[in-house]
């Protein structure tokens, strides 16, 4: 190497340290890397604090209103269709008008009320006497007179036509069952055959006699339940075979039902049978038949009895038969 080279590097190297000091000495008083001093925040003023407060109240409203709707849609679901056609269905089942079948008799037009009308139906059902309706009951007595107020009836007629009644099946419906009703006492409270009597026949009775209720399942005879008065405010309810035999006994076929104003009147074909025959009146002097016929043959030529109802109350009140013809 020549001196000349050797003197190039000597100085080429003493320049490069001076440099490097230099650039220390500048990093060194470099403000750049000094910590950064946060500068303090002003505390919010009190008109500030109120727009937070607006503007996080108006945030919780929303996602109430979200979560509600949300809430809505799971419950009731507007877009399933097949809700929307059920809602539909009952709809224009509420809009479709009721027959004259199907409506109460107190909202039909004075005139001539349908066999088929329900209520008429339920009454029919407590005018026709079934074959163990017979035993130890007078069926006859209502029609005897011609002109019969129920009022009048002797007390044990008068039990006879509340164990009829659409009313005492019910009570003894709550009670039991035609399984079951052999397997304990049935009580009836005194005050429930009362209401009975006032209610549907407008009358009482002074002496609570024994009576019987009958059983049926679509009209067949099941078995039958005796009540006696126990003399403290009730009746009580044995199962009871009968040992009696019919003499003589009613049939009845309803034939029409008119109403005007408060007063329903339901006509029936009444016959009377004994062992005879049958005949056309209660008292067995003219005789129908006495041949083997039916009860459709038969029945067309019984008397046509009236039964009066007033409809001005809560039910349905029987208060008199009468013979038409």
């Amino acid at each position: 190497m020549t001196n000349r080279e050797k003197e190039w590097k000597s100085t080429a190297k003493v320049q490069i340290e001076a440099n490097m000091d230099s650039d220390i000495s500048n990093l060194n008083d470099d403000d750049s890397f000094l910590p950064i001093e946060e500068q303090e925040k002003e505390p919010l003023s009190e008109e500030e604090k109120k727009e937070v407060r607006k503007k996080l109240f108006f945030l919780l409203v929303v996602i109430i209103v979200v979560l509600l709707g949300l809430l809505i849609v799971l419950i009731f679901n507007p877009f399933d269709t097949n809700t929307s056609k059920k809602e539909k269905e009952t709809e224009n089942k509420e809009e479709t008008p009721k027959s004259d079948n199907e409506k109460p008799v107190t909202e039909l037009e004075d005139g001539d009320i349908p066999p088929a009308n329900y209520e008429i139906k339920a009454l029919e059902k407590e005018i026709i006497n079934l074959k163990y309706d017979y035993y130890e009951n007078d069926t006859l007595a209502i029609y005897k007179t011609g002109n019969m107020d129920i009022k009048n009836l002797t007390d044990k007629n008068k039990l006879f036509l509340v164990t009829k009644t659409n009313d005492f099946a019910s009570l003894i419906k709550n009670k039991t069952t035609i399984e079951e009703a052999c397997n304990s006492d049935i009580i009836i409270e005194q005050k429930a055959i009362d209401e009975i009597l006032k209610n549907r026949f407008s009358t009482t009775v002074v002496n609570y006699d024994e009576f019987t209720y009958n059983f049926y399942t679509n009209d067949e005879y099941q078995k039958t339940i005796k009540f006696i008065y126990n003399g403290s405010n009730a009746y009580v309810g044995k199962c009871y075979n009968y040992t009696n035999q019919i003499n003589t006994f009613t049939q009845q076929e309803l034939q029409s039902a008119t109403k005007d104003k408060t007063k329903l009147y339901i006509d029936v074909k009444v016959v009377f049978i004994s062992e005879n025959g049958v005949f056309k009146d209660p008292n067995f002097t003219t005789l129908i038949t006495n041949q083997n016929q039916s009860f459709e043959q038969y029945i067309k030529n019984g008397s046509t009895y009236r039964y009066t109802y007033d409809i001005s109350g809560s039910s349905y009140s029987l208060l008199n038969v009468s013979l038409l013809k």
